[in-house]
């Protein structure tokens, strides 16, 4: 019998023939070794005498010596388990050497499965993570120039209404003497902070909306009431500095609707981001977070086989599933979620999946259990024995 040629990387397969079981037991002889797994003397003889029997043999020599190999092969099999032969061959590195003829030349580790499947699965991690700061970032920018514009906006609500009440407070038939005094000035000049603070504000959230511009541009039409209510006020003043303060009243007034708009389009776009978006991304960096540890633990017991990249997939897609589920059920004002926001909901049910199919299986149990019963079948009708020829010819001819 010819040396086995067999190459660890080509282990990929659960059923082996007996050239590769050959290859096979070389590293589980060399894995017993390294980590002091006792193997008996029998199974030793019979494995290492294997790679070193000759081809020149009865057919029956051959059969019994597979019996005895196989049996041999199975008690290592059995000491070293969970160890696989396929994660062995994962975790095991190959070298790459120069051609023949060559010379100062070393050979070339060449990756192993395990450390491909690391490499692969940090990079699709750090990419979440890269991906999830950037919209967190992003959705946090918005809603603090957003949150800003509405509370500036009910300032200056509330300072015109004061402006207002303060004018209707004035002699009848003289309006205008209240403009100009010590109050009145006192409150323009607050309104006119406020509206500097909204401007900046609203040009710092026309930034954030860059979609904005791809968007058809708002008309600048002012509401018919308020534009009433200045074309009158500027039919009785006489006042040239009234009458400029009312000209930039109607400037302004000009971007309420833009504004009205814009703060609208970025609410929607807020809470897309806050219930959908964001959820999934932290579902998926705790299902990330999850297959690194888990390779950790498979790498260091050389536990690992390529079968396990599948499950991992599987648990990435229900981790982003599990976090959109999270973001659809609770949102950060909750009282529900008042010690965890939705956002850490979605990274615990991202990285323990298991855990939340259970309490689903369970909730979903006691419901059946409570529903009454749900768990009681109606009884079968046992079906009538089919008459004979004589009774159907009996029940058919007339008397």
């Amino acid at each position: 019998m010819s040396p086995p040629t067999a190459d660890c990387t080509s282990l990929e397969s659960n059923i082996l023939d007996l050239h590769e079981a050959i290859y096979a037991s070389k590293m589980l002889l060399t894995y017993c070794s390294q980590e002091r797994i006792p193997v008996s003397r029998e199974a030793l003889r019979v494995l290492v005498g294997a790679q070193h029997r000759g081809a020149s043999e009865s057919a029956e020599s051959q059969r019994d010596f597979e019996v005895e190999f196989w049996s041999a092969f199975n008690e290592v099999m059995t000491s070293v388990a969970p160890v696989t032969i396929e994660s062995l061959a994962a975790s095991l590195g190959t070298y790459d050497f120069a051609l023949e003829g060559a010379t100062g030349t070393r050979p070339v580790a060449r990756r192993t499965l395990a450390q491909q499947a690391v490499a692969c699965f940090r990079r699709i991690a750090l990419l979440v993570l890269l991906v999830l700061l950037g919209v967190q970032g992003y959705m946090d920018w918005g809603r603090m120039a957003h949150d800003q514009l509405r509370v500036l906006g009910e300032r200056q609500a509330e300072l015109e209404d004061e402006l207002i009440r303060l004018v209707a407070s004035a002699p009848a038939g003289a309006p205008l003497t209240v403009r100009g005094t010590p109050s009145y000035e006192h409150l323009a000049r607050q309104r006119s902070a406020v509206e500097a603070q909204i401007a900046n504000n609203f040009g710092a959230l026309r930034s954030w909306s860059f979609w904005s511009a791809w968007s058809d541009p708002s008309d600048g039409d002012i509401n018919p009431y308020r534009s009433h209510v200045l074309e009158r006020e500027e039919l009785t003043l006489t006042d040239e500095a009234t009458v400029s303060a009312l000209a930039r009243e109607r400037k302004l007034a000009e971007t309420d609707t833009e504004k009205y708009e814009l703060m609208v389009t970025a609410g929607m776009i807020l809470s897309l981001l806050q219930a959908y978006v964001l959820p999934l991304l932290y579902g998926l960096l705790g299902a990330s977070l999850y297959v690194l540890r888990t390779l950790q633990h498979q790498v260091r017991r050389r536990t690992y086989s390529p079968a396990s990249n599948a499950d991992f997939r599987i648990h990435m897609s229900l981790g982003a599933l599990a976090g959109i589920a999270i973001g659809w059920l609770l949102s950060p004002g909750d009282e529900a979620s008042a010690s965890l926001s939705s956002f850490a909901l979605a990274f615990l049910a991202g990285y323990s999946i298991d855990v939340l199919f259970g309490l689903m299986d369970g909730l979903i149990a006691r419901i059946q259990l409570s529903t009454p019963g749900a768990g009681e079948r109606e009884p079968h009708a046992e079906p009538e024995p089919c008459a004979s020829l004589g009774e159907v010819e009996q029940r058919t001819l007339p008397a």
